[in-house]
C-alpha cells in the first residue's frame, strides 16, 4: 500500500511538471515568433532603406556633377587654370560613383523585372530614368574629356573649346533636370513598394501567429488536456484499486482469523475424541458417542469446505445450476426438520406456516434452494437467544411467472440500520465482537445472497435492534403450464445389498495410504477381493495382468489426482485398450464441472471425498447387480 501511495504521488507530481512545461513552452514559442516577426520586418525595412539610400545617393551625385560642370565652365572662362585638375578629379569620381550606384540599383534587369508583378505605370516610371541617366553620363564624360584637354593646353584655350565646354555644361544641366524628378519618382515608388512588402509580411506573420496559436490551442485541447484527463482517470482507478487492496487485505485477515477458528474448532474435537478412543477403559456406549461426535465435527468441516468451494465457483462465474420442476414444500420440510433439533437445543420455539400454494411446482434447483434456507435458518438460530423462529412460505402467482416467498423471522438481537447494507458482504458481521460471541465464519449471508442471485432471486432484510430480524427470500420461476401432465414415478426397485459384492474383484487406485486403508475397511465385510494400486500406471499394469490371468476386475475405484499417471489419463487408456468394467471416480474435486470431466474421461460414476461407506457400497452393488442381470439375460438367450 505504501508503494501504491508513492506511485500515486509521483504521477501527480509528473502531471504538475507536465502542465508547467506546457505553459512555458507555449510562452517561449510566442516570444520566439514575436522576435522572428520583428527580425523579418527589420530585414525588409533594411532592404528597402538600402534602395532608398542608393536612390538618394544618385540624386546627390547628379547634383554634384551639375555643380562641378558649372565650376569647370567658370574656371575656363575666368582663366583659373589651377582649379581645373581638382575639378576634373571631382567630376571623374562623381561620374564613376553615379555609374556604380545605378548598376547596383538597377543592374542589367529589364524594367518589367525590377518589381514582382509590376504594373504598367511602374514599368514606365522605371524605364523613364534610363534616357536621362545615359544622357547625363554621356555629357559628363564629354565634359571630362574637354576638361582634361584644357588642362593640357592651358592657358592656350581657344573660344571654340570654351563654347564646347559651355554647351556640355548646359547638356549636363538639362540631363540632370530631367534625371532628378524621375529619380524622385522612383524613390517614392521604392517607398510604396517597401511599405507594401512590409505590410504583406506583417499580415502573413500575424496569420502565422494565429495559426500557431490555433495549433497550440488544439494541442492543449485535444492532446494535452485529454492526456491529463486520462491520467486523472488512471489516478482515480489507482485510488480505487488501493482502496480495494486495503479492503481485500482486511478480508484476507478476516478470512485467516475466522476460517482458522472455524476449521480448528471441529478439528480440535476430531483430534481430541480420536485420542480418547484410544482409551481401552471406555465402554461401548461411550465409544459410540465419541464416534458420533467425530462424525458430526467432520460433517461441519465438510460443509464449510463445500461453502468455500461454492463461493469460489460463484466468484469465478463457474457455478452451474440446473433448474428443474420441484415442490417448495419438499425442499422446505427437510430444512425445517434439520433446524428443529438445533432450535430445541438452543431453547427456541420453531414455528412454521407453509401455505398450500407451496404444493405447486416451481422451476428451481432444490439443492441450492435448500442451501439458502439452511444458511438463513442457521443464522436466525445463532443470533436468537430466546423467543422463537418463525418460517413462512407461499407461492405468489403473477401474469407470466411465479414467485416463491420464504420469510424467516426471529426475535434475536436485530441489526442496526447503518449495518444492514453490509451484512451480505463476505466475512462481515454487524459488530466485531459478534464473531467471538456467536461464532461463525461470516460467509453464510454472503453465500446465501450469491446463490439467490444465481437462482434469479434476491434476499431482503428488515430488522429492529433488540427485537429481531426478518429475512425474505424471493425467487422468480417461469410459469409451468397447467396442462402439463406429470408422469407417475416408477416404483423403486429393491436396492442391491452389499452381499452382492461377495464374489467381486475390486481394484482400489489411490496414492494416499490412509484412503486405501479406509476403502479396504469399507469393503472388508462384503467378501469382495480387494487389490491396490498406487498410481494410474500401476493400475493399468495390474488390469492387464488380471486379464492375462483370466481373473478380470469387476470394478475399479479410481482416484483422479495421482503422481506418475493421473486418473483421467489412466481411465482413457483403459477404455482405449478395451476395458469395459465399471470405473468409479472417487475424488476430492467437487466443483461444478468436475463430474462431467470424470465422465468424459470414461468413468461410469462419480463420488466425492469424503465418501460415505453406505454410498460407496450401494454404488458398487448396483453395478455388480446390473452386471449379474445382464449375464443372466445373455445366458437365457
Amino acid at each position: 500500500m505504501t508503494k501504491t501511495s508513492s506511485n500515486s504521488q509521483r504521477v501527480r507530481r509528473s502531471i504538475a511538471r507536465f502542465r508547467k512545461l506546457t505553459l512555458v513552452s507555449v510562452a517561449v514559442i510566442m516570444v520566439i515568433n514575436f522576435i522572428m516577426l520583428q527580425r523579418i520586418t527589420s530585414v525588409l525595412d533594411h532592404g528597402s532603406a538600402t534602395k532608398i539610400n542608393d536612390s538618394g545617393r544618385m540624386r546627390m551625385l547628379s547634383q554634384r556633377i551639375r555643380s562641378t560642370a558649372f565650376e569647370i565652365n567658370t574656371a575656363v572662362n575666368d582663366g583659373h587654370w589651377d582649379r581645373l585638375e581638382e575639378l576634373h578629379t571631382d567630376l571623374t569620381e562623381s561620374t564613376n560613383a553615379l555609374s556604380r550606384s545605378y548598376n547596383a540599383l538597377f543592374g542589367t534587369r529589364a524594367p518589367s523585372e525590377f518589381f514582382p508583378n509590376a504594373t504598367t505605370r511602374e514599368i514606365d516610371q522605371v524605364s523613364s530614368i534610363v534616357v536621362p541617366y545615359e544622357r547625363l553620363i554621356r555629357a559628363a564624360h564629354d565634359l571630362n574629356e574637354l576638361t582634361l584637354s584644357s588642362i593640357r593646353r592651358a592657358p592656350y584655350i581657344n573660344s571654340n573649346t570654351k563654347s564646347r565646354i559651355t554647351a556640355n555644361m548646359d547638356e549636363v544641366r538639362e540631363a540632370q533636370s530631367l534625371f532628378l524628378p524621375r529619380m524622385d519618382t522612383i524613390v517614392s515608388l521604392f517607398e510604396q513598394r517597401s511599405w507594401m512588402e512590409i505590410n504583406e509580411s506583417t499580415k502573413q506573420a500575424r496569420i502565422g501567429l494565429l495559426v500557431l496559436a490555433f495549433l497550440l490551442g488544439a494541442m492543449v485541447l485535444f492532446i494535452i488536456e485529454p492526456t491529463i484527463l486520462i491520467v486523472r482517470r488512471q489516478l482515480r482507478e489507482l485510488d480505487l484499486a488501493t482502496r480495494r487492496e486495503r479492503k481485500a487485505a482486511s478480508v484476507r485477515w478476516r478470512l485467516l482469523t475466522n476460517m482458522g477458528h472455524e476449521f480448528r474448532t471441529p478439528m480440535n474435537a476430531i483430534l481430541g475424541f480420536a485420542e480418547l478412543l484410544e482409551d481401552k477403559s471406555l465402554t461401548p456406549p461411550e465409544r459410540e458417542r465419541l464416534s458420533g461426535s467425530i462424525h458430526e465435527s467432520a460433517r461441519q468441516l465438510e460443509s464449510l469446505i463445500e461453502t468455500m468451494l461454492d463461493m469460489s465457483a460463484i466468484e469465478s462465474g463457474q457455478l452451474r445450476v440446473t433448474p428443474t420442476p420441484a415442490l417448495p414444500s419438499d425442499v422446505l420440510m427437510p430444512c425445517i426438520d434439520r433446524a428443529q433439533t438445533d432450535a430445541i437445543a438452543s431453547g427456541l420455539e420453531l414455528r412454521t406456516r407453509i401455505d398450500e400454494s407451496c404444493n405447486t411446482q416451481i422451476v428451481t434447483e432444490p439443492r441450492r434452494l435448500s442451501q439458502i434456507l439452511d444458511k438463513l435458518i442457521d443464522n436466525a438460530i445463532k443470533f436468537t437467544q430466546q423467543g422463537h423462529i418463525e418460517i413462512r412460505a407461499r407461492v405468489r402467482q403473477h401474469n407470466l411467472d411465479d414467485e416463491l416467498i420464504v420469510e424467516i423471522e426471529d426475535t434475536g438481537i436485530g441489526i442496526n440500520p447503518d449495518q444492514i447494507e453490509h451484512i451480505f458482504d463476505a466475512f462481515h458481521q454487524a459488530q466485531d465482537n459478534l464473531t467471538r460471541e456467536f461464532g461463525g465464519s461470516g460467509l453464510g449471508l454472503s453465500f446465501a445472497q450469491d446463490l439467490a442471485h444465481t437462482l434469479n432471486g434476491r434476499i431482503e432484510v428488515s430488522s429492529t435492534p433488540g427485537k429481531g430480524s426478518t429475512f425474505t427470500v424471493r425467487l422468480s420461476s417461469p410459469r409451468i403450464p397447467s396442462n402439463t401432465s406429470t408422469q407417475p414415478a416408477p416404483a423403486p426397485e429393491s436396492a442391491p445389498t452389499p452381499d452382492t459384492l461377495a464374489s467381486a474383484r475390486i481394484l482400489v487406485v489411490d496414492d494416499s495410504k490412509d484412503n486405501r486403508v479406509l476403502l479396504q475397511h469399507f469393503l472388508k465385510r462384503t467378501g469382495a477381493r480387494t487389490d491396490f494400486a498406487y498410481d494410474g500406471q500401476q493400475a493399468i499394469e495390474q488390469v492387464n495382468a488380471a486379464q492375462r490371468e483370466n481373473e478380470p476386475y469387476h470394478i475399479i475405484l479410481m482416484d483422479m489426482q495421482m503422481p506418475v499417471l493421473d486418473g483421467y489419463n489412466a481411465t482413457k487408456q483403459l477404455r482405449e485398450s478395451g476395458f469395459t468394467a465399471p470405473i468409479i471416480a472417487i475424488t476430492a474435486h467437487a466443483l461444478d464441472g468436475d463430474r462431467e470431466h470424470c465422465l468424459e474421461a470414461g468413468c461410469d460414476e462419480y463420488l466425492t471425498k469424503p465418501v460415505s461407506r453406505s454410498a460407496l457400497l450401494s454404488t458398487c452393488a448396483s453395478f455388480i447387480s446390473e452386471r449379474n442381470k445382464s449375464s443372466e439375460t445373455r445366458a437365457a438367450a
